[in-house]
Order: structure tokens, then sequence, then C-alpha cells
């Protein structure tokens, strides 16, 4: 089952994104403008379910009609670990940085948290400075994954939203595009078997959220006619 995106939401997200960053660069312009979109499996491919799989050949497939087929990507060798890294870099600075919370308020400190800081306790200075080091290498690596390419798309979850308000889903789709600091965007491509939305991610290059924006405006264009 396909989703229809709000037409015009990325439009909207620009134009907010102008004038809130005093950015003109980031205005909205012509959405018709074909990108060049590499499809990236990433290394966690192997997580991606059947409705996120769906949802990326969908969206494939629209971007071809519209004339914007993707070529498929291969990552290098230095994004193996990112995932890994980040979550090494994101528990061992969290649970520093929550020292006094750690200390002086410990009740108030969910169970999840309380877990996520004991791990972030346990690594030492040199496996962070370490996963540190996994991070510059793949962030040096960019160019070549990018290519001539305007931006990457990219699972954006496991699969679909999941249902209730306890938890947000799985961030493995997320990870090394947060700790590489790249500007992403996920536009609603899908609909899983129980009705909820399922997401694709695009992925722009370091600092270039103007043409990632861009591209993202044809996605959403496509996905909709």
């Amino acid at each position: 089952m396909t989703f229809s995106a709000s037409v015009g939401w990325v439009f909207v997200v620009r134009g907010l994104s102008a004038v809130l960053s005093d950015r003109p660069e980031l205005r909205p312009g012509d959405a018709t403008a074909r990108p060049r979109i590499a499809f990236y499996r990433t290394p966690e491919w192997s997580e991606a379910g059947p409705d996120t799989i769906a949802a990326l050949d969908h969206a494939a497939a629209r971007l071809s009609r519209a004339g914007a087929p993707t070529s498929e990507v291969v990552g290098p060798p230095e994004h193996k670990d990112l995932v890994e890294a980040q979550k090494i870099v994101m528990d061992y600075e969290s649970a520093r940085s929550l020292s006094f919370e750690r200390l002086a308020r410990p009740q108030d400190l969910s169970a999840s948290l309380r877990e996520r800081i004991a791990i972030g306790l346990s690594h030492s200075a040199t496996t962070y400075d370490a996963a540190r080091r996994t991070v510059r290498l793949a962030k040096a690596a960019l160019p070549s994954l990018f290519g001539d390419f305007d931006a990457l798309l990219v699972p954006a979850a496991p699969g679909g939203a999941p249902k209730g308000l306890e938890r947000t889903g799985d961030p493995i789709f997320n990870r090394a595009w947060t700790i590489l600091h790249v500007p992403c965007i996920t536009l609603p491509a899908w609909r899983s078997a129980g009705g909820l939305p399922v997401g694709v991610q695009l992925v722009g290059r370091l600092g270039d959220d103007a043409r990632l924006l861009q591209a993202a405006a044809f996605l959403e264009r496509a996905l909709t006619q």
C-alpha cells in the first residue's frame, strides 16, 4: 500500500528553515529540478524488514518515473563499524554529562537510562578514543561514498512506525548519520500491514542542507503524483 505525503510539506520546511536559520540558500527553489540520487543499502541492511524494503523500492520506482532514476552505490569499508562506534561515543559522553543526576538524583532516572549510563561508564577512555577515530575515518570517506550524487536514498527504520507512544522505534538506520553530522530527512513512502507509515530517508553531503532539501522536494513530488 502506498502512502501519500502531504503535498508541499518539504516546501514549508525549507521556508521555515531559511527564516529561522537566516540562511537564504535554504529557501524553496525549483522542485522539478532532477536530483542525482544513489541508493545505499548501508552496512545494517540485514535489519531492514519487508515494509522498509517495499518503501525503498516504491520510492526508487517513483523517482525513476519522474526522470531521476537511482543508481546503487557500495559503502566504503570505513563505514562498517560506524554504528557501534556511535553507540560507544553516545554512551560514554552521556554517562559523564549526567554525572550530577546519577550521583545526586538516581531515583529520578528511568531504569533504561540507568542501564545506558552503566554501559557508558564501563567504556574506557581508550575505547572511546578508538571509536572517535572510527568516526573520523568514516567522515573522511564520505566524498567517495557520495561521488557525483546529490543525496543518498537509505532506510529510515527497520519497519513501520511503532504503535503507541511508549517508544519511537529502533534508531539503527539513523545512528551513523547522526555521528557523522550530515543532514537527513525522512519522507513517508509506504504503509505497513498494520496501516502505519513507513519512511524512506535521504542523506545529504556534510553542510549541504540546501541540496538535500531540493532533492527531498523532488522525491515528495514524485511520491504524490
